[in-house]
């Protein structure tokens, strides 16, 4: 927590320094932005989508740190880049997510070159700035059905528009590898996915509302496919003084990931709705879709909102048998949530969030399932 905090104060003062320098330079901008929940989970059984099992009050893994900067070379050329400080099981992390040069040929094309955050979903280039969705972070096991978050390489971009709408076509070609950890009793897994030879396009159409009344959409299709490898290492306290280690390569083979999201606000009321399909031929990573619904509405500032989420089609994903002291895997069956939550506009930077959810799973044998109840509180904030 302590290293957490010393890179959350020294960001916060990059950021204020950056600030300054904003004035002096009109083709620097800066934007901090992040997160601070706590959250208390009512069960300690084991599960896949919830961290920090137990009852007592503990910072939530939403809890992040990041900062914008973006130069303008000219008219035509400007790099961009973000750094994120997260929170990690027993630890604490900052990664460069985002670094890139982005050239505008003219109005309608423009070519992107670096490392920059996969834009396959609907919140994909957005899923760290809470404080432009509802949630403390976007449903957690759809945007997880493509555990790679960064890509290196190009994407090209066309935008053309008509009277009434903007259109947005991508096409995007590259690699990318991630590293994060599952932490459970004494079992701590790291796990490192990796993607070769990836390619994705992107199609997606944003009407021109004028009015917050206005009936307004946004719609957005997206493909990705690619080959995988999944490196784990694991290891665990078996007691006596001795700890268990496990090292493994996979190859996952070819993925393919389909996408389609939808955003529709009218009258206040905003109907948020994905799906996701992920096929590949490994049972290590096996197929599945998902597909969840938000509606939230509008009160001043106040904006109550309830969202549905379950996994479709779910073949064969081994997990930790719910009760682990029995030391065996068992076939994940389905996986769903509801939750409910309230949020409030404190201004337009800072947007505080309550929520309240109910996890739950279901195994193979004998209809076993596992119901988790996870509140939390927080706030989300962005400056420019």
């Amino acid at each position: 927590m302590r290293t957490f905090l010393l890179v959350w104060i020294s960001l916060g003062i990059l950021s204020s320094s950056a600030a300054e320098m904003e004035v002096r330079d009109s083709k620097l901008s800066v934007q901090a932005f992040g997160a601070f929940a706590v959250s208390k989970v009512t069960t300690s059984k084991v599960t896949s989508g919830l961290e920090n099992p137990g009852n007592d009050l503990n910072f939530s893994r939403v809890t992040r740190f990041g900062l914008n900067v973006s130069y303008r070379y000219s008219e035509e050329l400007e790099a961009f880049s973000q750094l994120m400080a997260r929170r990690r099981p027993g630890r604490e992390a900052a990664q460069l997510d985002l670094l890139v040069l982005n050239y505008h040929v003219n109005d309608l094309f423009s070519v992107r070159v670096g490392r920059e955050i996969l834009p396959i979903f609907l919140f994909s280039e957005q899923a760290d700035i809470g404080v432009t969705y509802p949630w403390f972070e976007p449903p957690m096991e759809t945007y997880p059905m493509n555990s790679i978050k960064s890509l290196e390489g190009a994407r090209f971009t066309y935008r053309p528009e008509s009277e009434e709408n903007r259109f947005q076509f991508d096409f995007y070609a590259g690699s990318g590898q991630t590293k994060f950890e599952s932490s459970t009793g004494a079992h701590v897994a790291t796990y490192e996915p990796s993607l070769r030879e990836g390619f994705g396009l992107n199609i997606e159409m944003e009407s021109k509302a004028q009015a917050p009344s206005d009936f307004a959409y946004r719609v957005r299709l997206g493909a990705l496919t690619g080959k995988v490898k999944l490196a784990v290492a694991a290891e665990a306290d078996l007691g006596g003084g001795l700890t268990g280690r496990y090292f493994s390569t996979t190859d996952i083979g070819q993925l393919q990931l389909y996408t389609a999201g939808s955003l529709v606000k009218w009258m206040g009321t905003e109907l948020i709705s994905e799906y996701c399909l992920r096929q590949t031929k490994s049972p290590t990573l096996p197929r599945a879709a998902a597909i969840y619904g938000t509606l939230l509405h509008h009160f001043g500032n106040w904006s109550p909102n309830y969202t549905f989420f379950r996994v479709l089609d779910l073949e064969g994903s081994l997990r930790p048998h719910p009760d682990a002291a029995l030391g065996v895997t068992t076939l994940l069956k389905s996986i769903s949530f509801h939750a409910v939550g309230l949020n409030y506009q404190l201004d337009p930077s800072v947007l505080i969030k309550i929520q309240a959810m109910k996890y739950r799973e279901e195994y193979e044998d004998s209809g076993y399932y596992i119901n988790t109840y996870q509140g939390s509180v927080g706030a989300d904030f962005v400056f420019f």
